[in-house]
């Protein structure tokens, strides 16, 4: 990252984009990457690095807080300013941002050149003390900008910016940087448990191709797809415990007489009858208990439902609303991240918090509350969950050929599901042409 520019209390580096940045003032002239975002993740990038090596630094590296209480660490005392040629992007929206303008385009933004990243030091002082790296290496008493120096290719190879940047846009990473999976896992925040890298043996890999895999993957994981059918890992995985997801608990209790079709079938029996033989599920039974498994990959306020009104002689919604009892939770990013990065993409996996789990529910501010109408129901998240092992029962069909006929993978290829559900339309056609490049283009690995 050398440069002539650079100095003990200046750097600058240049950036280069993989993804689209998804920017909220996307429209006006000059829109970049907002020091005002990147800023405070390097800065718990720093402190975390800091705080697992056990280093203290001065007094006057830190910007002091104006909120005494604060829980979190204190700024530190560097500048940041981004110049770059953004252009926005002139094609439709992707399946993974629903917001769009007017005219169906998407807001997304493309660098014509790479981003210049400028940090300058407000101090002079050095930490005075050394900074162990990766190898058995270290850094000799640094400057708060020799220190970030070192700390911004893991950076950059572990974050995304943006909006909707745990989906893989707004990927950058340093020109001319190298770094290995070993480095990666080296410099990784503590509560990133698992780094996972999957690489395309594509020819030609674009950015697009890497959404639409992120796409069809995180569908597979949490919510599934109603077209073709494939219902969501999340939901599968406790089944050889015996245990259902929120799904089976709606069917079961809120939604059991509603119909799901022409024929006025019941969505019980419609779920019991199993009509397309190969749909990936096992025939509907009375499960030892029902947990939200969903809230595990992250929570939203509500859960929308399709219908058949045989009155109105077409398919109708119905909008379950979702509402933690603990006040501490108020919302919860999906702890499963994606990273694209050059030839394919990284999966980070952090850990839950302890408050998501619910360790006793004879707690009245315990469990989750489902509404619907006038009616109330509570259902409760496990009390542990390793979401390590999930993601290895999840990735495990893109290396072991004896686990896919478990995870139900050439039902998604099923041609019945395509004639009963979406007859071979457009939404169909790409799902199964993405499932297809996934199986033949990757090979994961773990970061260890």
């Amino acid at each position: 990252m050398s440069d002539h520019h650079n100095s003990p209390y200046c750097r600058l580096v240049e950036l280069r984009q993989y993804t689209p940045l998804l920017h909220f003032q996307g429209d006006t002239e000059g829109a970049c990457l907002r020091a005002s975002e990147v800023k405070p993740k390097l800065d718990r990038f720093v402190w975390d690095y800091l705080n697992r090596n056990q280093i203290s630094i001065p007094e006057s590296w830190q910007l002091k807080n104006m909120d005494e209480e604060s829980p979190y660490e204190p700024a530190l005392r560097y500048k940041m300013r981004f110049m770059g040629n953004m252009k926005k992007r002139e094609d439709k929206k992707h399946l993974l941002y629903f917001a769009q303008n007017m005219d169906g385009t998407s807001i997304a933004l493309e660098s014509l050149s790479n981003t210049r990243m400028t940090i300058i030091s407000l101090v002079k002082d050095r930490l005075g003390t050394d900074c162990p790296l990766y190898n058995n290496k270290y850094l000799e008493n640094p400057t708060i900008c020799e220190l970030i120096d070192a700390l911004l290719p893991a950076f950059f190879c572990l974050h995304c910016f943006g909006t909707r940047n745990g989906k893989g846009f707004g990927s950058f990473e340093i020109v001319g940087s190298t770094i290995s999976d070993e480095e990666i896992d080296y410099y990784k925040e503590r509560d990133c448990m698992k780094v996972y890298r999957l690489s395309s043996s594509r020819n030609s890999y674009s950015d697009m191709n890497c959404l639409d895999d992120i796409y069809v993957l995180s569908g597979m994981m949490k919510g599934g797809f109603n077209r073709p059918y494939y219902k969501g890992d999340i939901q599968k995985y406790l089944w050889r415990e015996n245990i259902g997801s929120e799904k089976s608990f709606i069917k079961q209790e809120i939604f059991p007489n509603e119909t799901v079709n022409n024929t006025g079938e019941s969505l019980l029996d419609w779920y019991n009858n199993d009509l397309c033989g190969g749909r990936n599920h096992r025939p509907q039974k009375v499960y030892k208990n029902n947990q939200f498994l969903r809230a595990m990959l992250g929570l939203t306020d509500h859960y929308d439902y399709f219908f058949y009104n045989r009155n109105l002689k077409k398919r109708v919604v119905k909008t379950i609303w979702v509402k933690s009892k603990n006040s501490e939770i108020t919302r919860f990013a999906n702890p499963i991240r994606f990273k694209p990065c050059s030839g394919g993409f990284r999966i980070l996996v952090y850990r839950i918090p302890n408050a998501m789990l619910n360790k006793s529910q004879a707690s009245e501010d315990n469990g989750f509350e489902f509404s619907f109408s006038s009616k109330q129901y509570t259902l409760y998240t496990p009390e542990f969950f390793d979401l390590v092992a999930f993601m290895h029962y999840f990735l495990s069909p893109f290396h072991d050929n004896k686990s896919r006929k478990s995870h139900n993978w050439e039902a998604l290829k099923d041609k019945s599901y395509q004639l009963y559900y979406g007859k071979n339309n457009s939404q169909t056609r790409f799902f199964n042409d993405t499932l297809d490049n996934l199986r033949i283009a990757y090979g994961w690995e773990e970061s260890i």
